[in-house]
């Protein structure tokens, strides 16, 4: 059970365990299997024909720029190229999508980090409500419908015996914010289950990215949510996020981040001067730690909750 007010900060390498691709390995997924996969669909659904023709025409030219720019971001390559927004949506939508494996959300090594959040979370609790799920929060940057599948399918299968309402009602106190959007509600809002890896269909797909935002586009009002939540935290957790200058001003990190007591951080792959840039950028007394994000929960989050 977690008593100290919490919030996770995940970037892309929080998903990548769970089968997902860094931000350079979307770029190479986008370059490979974007061309194929829209010429699948197109020979596949006659019905979704005349509503795809506009990216069928232009997939080829669209993956040749993309790929000859050198610029590893999908994101900040749509921020120069908006008459290329509403394809480079659907070809992140199509790539998250089809990463999605119900076989890759128990990765091979011995522990994974959501395993160990769940566990700190469920400790001493008889039923969900017990949970304390008021006291954590999440900011993620991700696209992906990850944390909610995993929070909804840890709680539903650990706590079988108790009715599916509960459970909903729950997990509703979560306050999981998504920065830039996101390509399904949670299961407990819709009140139906997300079918998770099981709906790569051209006519999911194609409404999935409209609901994701990229760099240079207007983010939702939840920002003042997302600040207020970040001001009353007592520490935070980065996992897998790669700081971002303009990701942490958005977060107002020089203004709130110096009077967060304590903060943590992954820097996997990071080197030294990056990792002191980072404590520039946030605060000086946190720990940023070139580790991944079990290593790091291990560390500084078991048995201090």
């Amino acid at each position: 059970m977690i008593e100290t007010r919490t919030v996770f900060v995940l970037g892309a390498g929080a998903s990548i365990p769970y089968g997902y691709p860094s931000g350079a390995g979307l770029k190479d997924r986008i370059c490979s299997e974007f061309i194929r996969d829209i010429e699948k669909f197109h020979d596949r659904d006659p019905e979704a024909r005349n509503s795809m023709k506009r990216f069928f025409d232009k997939r080829a030219e669209f993956v040749d720029s993309f790929k000859r720019s050198r610029v590893t971001s999908i994101d900040r390559w749509l921020l120069s190229n908006t008459d290329c927004s509403e394809i480079g949506k659907l070809a992140i939508a199509n790539s998250i999508i089809r990463c999605e494996s119900p076989d890759m959300l128990f990765p091979s090594r011995d522990i994974d980090w959501f395993t160990v959040l769940f566990n700190e979370i469920i400790k001493e609790a008889e039923t969900p409500e017990q949970c304390s799920l008021t006291k954590i929060g999440f900011i993620t940057f991700n696209y992906d419908r990850l944390l909610e599948h995993l929070f909804y399918e840890s709680f539903t299968h650990t706590y079988r015996n108790i009715e599916k309402e509960k459970i909903d009602a729950a997990l509703k106190e979560l306050q999981i914010y998504h920065i830039y959007g996101a390509i399904e509600n949670p299961p407990w809002q819709k009140g139906i289950s997300f079918n998770y890896g099981s709906q790569y269909k051209f006519d999911f797909i194609n409404p999935a990215k409209d609901r994701i935002r990229v760099i240079g586009e207007r983010i939702d009002s939840s920002l003042g949510n997302i600040h207020d939540l970040l001001s009353k935290a007592d520490r935070i957790f980065f996992l897998g996020f790669g700081f971002d200058p303009q990701n942490l001003k958005m977060l107002r990190a020089s203004d709130i981040f110096p009077m967060v007591s304590e903060i943590y951080g992954t820097a996997y792959t990071f080197y030294d001067n990056e990792i002191a840039d980072v404590l520039k950028r946030t605060n000086h007394n946190a720990k940023i730690e070139p580790c991944e994000s079990v290593e790091l929960l291990r560390k500084y989050f078991i048995g201090r909750s």
